[in-house]
């Protein structure tokens, strides 16, 4: 059991790779995997830069699949291919209709036909083949279809493959974040936006200038609206408020405490301290702090040694 964590650590990383895919070996597996399960190889193999780009081409492929015949499905396909997320609907023919193609597009999200290979148990069957010598008959298949490509497209006439992100960035507890650049990129430029685990709009990271401090406090989602308060700054947002003043403290870099109703959140405890640049920032503390001094102690993680804590030097 000691090879474990280590065995773990080589699937995480595995799963955070931004490494280009060989998308025509990931091809060849998914023909092997339809062999498998009894079922003839897809009429189409569709290889693409992302996710979002495999679920426009998966449900466009199953389209010129169901609707032209094959002397011509290579050249529509072609041009699928060279547009499919700038400008997706242009590239479809006009007999095929955007409605029918909107609306496979919303039953393929309703009915979860994007997905990808889940990689717990190929990591779990492995260990137990190369650690503990345990033959496992074809688990290759499931294997690489967990290493190679990144998401995928499964339907009986269609397989679609995208590569992995070309960035992906995560902060110290591991959780997608980024604060100047997207947290997922993926190489036709498909980005996703996260603050410490949390989605949130573009131009929050790209133009941080953009983000009303008023936004932190009437954006409707609260974990989004929270996200706004930390990119702008406590100290903006409560600006917009009429803090309670709890307690202050005689240094300044200890600061003061303040309590203020957030909307939808209720009343919620901030320290604002003068930083060692001269600059105010207002930090969220517990609701239990009753003083300046505790809740700077608490900041130091000294909440247990409050009598102990004096400040000699702040960096």
């Amino acid at each position: 059991m000691e090879a474990m964590p280590k065995w773990a650590d080589k699937w995480v990383q595995i799963g955070l790779s931004t490494e280009k895919s060989d998308l025509d070996e990931a091809i060849l597996y998914a023909h092997k995997a339809y062999e498998l399960a009894g079922q003839p190889k897809p009429k189409l193999s569709i290889k693409v830069d992302s996710p979002l780009a495999a679920h426009y081409a998966g449900v466009i492929g199953y389209l010129i699949i169901s609707n032209f015949p094959d002397s011509v499905q290579d050249s529509v396909l072609d041009s699928v291919r060279a547009s499919v997320r700038a400008s997706v609907l242009d590239s479809v023919p006009a007999s095929v209709g955007s409605d029918s193609l909107q609306k496979l597009l919303q039953d393929s999200f309703n009915n979860y036909y994007l997905s990808n290979i889940y990689s717990g148990f190929p990591a779990f069957a492995t260990f137990f083949r190369d650690i503990c010598g345990i033959e496992i008959d074809r688990l290759d298949i499931l294997e690489k279809l967990s290493t190679i490509p990144g998401w995928t497209w499964w339907h009986s006439d269609v397989f679609v493959v995208s590569q992995k992100p070309c960035l992906l960035k995560l902060d110290n507890e591991g959780r997608l974040h980024s604060e100047n650049t997207p947290a997922i990129q993926y190489r036709d430029g498909w980005s996703l936006y996260y603050w410490h685990g949390v989605t949130v709009p573009e131009n929050w990271i790209m133009d941080k200038g953009s983000i009303d401090p008023v936004t932190a406090l009437t954006w409707e989602n609260v974990e989004q609206r929270r996200c706004a308060a930390e990119i702008i700054g406590w100290d903006k947002v409560l600006s917009q408020l009429n803090p309670t003043v709890i307690d202050t403290d005689s240094d300044p870099m200890i600061g003061q405490l303040l309590e203020v109703d957030l909307p939808d959140s209720g009343a919620e405890k901030f320290l604002k301290v003068l930083c060692g640049t001269g600059r105010h920032f207002c930090l969220p503390v517990p609701p239990e702090m009753k003083t300046a001094m505790q809740a700077s102690a608490w900041t130091y993680g000294l909440d247990d040694q409050i009598n102990n804590y004096i400040v000699e030097v702040r960096t």
